[in-house]
């Protein structure tokens, strides 16, 4: 992930200004971009300049910077730092069992910075935890395109799709995951061969060649 914030300002006019300074908008980010995902560009322009009580420069420079392709954590001058604790945030939330907020906070990660495969994940496991099967899958599939061939992320599709019932695709994922396990922390080890075992049930495995 980037960590620069992009420099300059309007028209080379207005100076940008880092936002997670003391306005605290890095503070107010995860509710800002949770409530700002799926709006349009007028509503996401607006909510900004309502947040952040910022002056409307320096929001269209905002949106200026999301235009010329910056990542939404440089668009809006977030440091690695505010990133990092918004991760230890949701990860936080997520063992201590309060899983809606820890999907809030994975999802806000993934809007900022969805570059980064970790983030994805967490999204994933707790969309997964509300049997939101066919989105976790999706951000599953978005963690591998960043990481391919990530045998963590291989076990938690192998989950949905058992979970699902769909046999034929959890076969899939039990196969790219053959003879990894020690790529797998030791609960999902063992979980791997408690699947082989159901799936083995349903109809033999093809044998490894």
């Amino acid at each position: 992930m980037t960590d620069a914030a992009t420099t300059g300002g309007l028209d080379g006019r207005v100076p940008a200004e880092p936002l997670d300074g003391e306005d605290g908008l890095a503070r107010a980010s995860d509710g800002l971009i949770r409530h700002a995902f799926g709006l349009d560009r007028a509503a996401f322009e607006g909510l900004l300049t309502v947040v952040a009580a910022a002056s409307k420069p320096a929001t269209v420079e905002v949106v200026r910077r999301l235009d010329e392709g910056a990542s939404l954590q440089a668009a809006l001058g977030l440091s690695q730092s505010a990133i990092a604790h918004l991760y230890a945030q949701a990860f936080t939330a997520f063992n201590a069992g309060r899983y809606a907020r820890a999907e809030e906070l994975f999802r806000t990660l993934c809007i900022l910075a969805g570059d980064n495969a970790d983030h994805w994940l967490g999204y994933a496991v707790c969309l997964r935890l509300r049997e939101a099967f066919g989105k976790a899958r999706a951000a599953c599939a978005n963690a591998l395109k960043l990481r391919p061939d990530w045998a963590v992320a291989h076990f938690h599709l192998l989950e949905i799709a058992m979970r699902e019932e769909a046999f034929d695709d959890a076969r899939s994922h039990f196969a790219s995951l053959e003879g990894r396990t020690a790529e797998l922390p030791d609960g999902m080890a063992r979980e791997l061969e408690r699947f082989e075992i159901a799936l083995q049930r349903r109809a033999p495995l093809p044998v490894s060649a």
